[in-house]
């Protein structure tokens, strides 16, 4: 018997794959690249999280910013310095950061660059 959801929330798709999303930009940002997977204005009302997938090109940097929720990243690839809050950290592959709502948050790529999956509660405007 299939799950009740099976085939979505209101026509959304419960599955998304990074290889069928292009990549978006935002100068707001920095140089961050992203693909959002979950959470796109179009969808208002289906998706209660956003999540995607950035990546950092060779010492690329995500520029300092804040939001009202809390956040999450997890390291794919590569290395950076992450500073949340005024406090640095170093993370690498494999790495999981949790920035609270509301921390003032940048990222500072590694020489090998970065790649996060990345999830915070959707809101629209963001």
């Amino acid at each position: 018997m299939l799950h009740p959801l099976a085939n979505g929330i209101g026509g959304m798709s419960l599955v998304a794959s990074i290889h069928q999303q292009t990549w978006e930009t935002n100068e707001i940002f920095g140089s961050v690249k992203f693909k959002t997977l979950f959470g796109k204005e179009q969808l208002v009302g289906n998706s209660p999280i956003a999540i995607g997938y950035a990546a950092l090109d060779s010492s690329g940097i995500l520029d300092m910013h804040t939001h009202d929720d809390a956040e999450f990243y997890f390291c794919t690839r590569g290395s950076a310095n992450i500073v949340i809050d005024g406090t640095s950290y170093a993370v690498a592959s494999g790495s999981v950061i949790f920035i609270p709502g509301k921390a003032p948050h940048v990222v500072y790529a590694g020489a090998d660059g970065f790649e996060f999956l990345y999830g915070f509660p959707w809101s629209v405007g963001f």
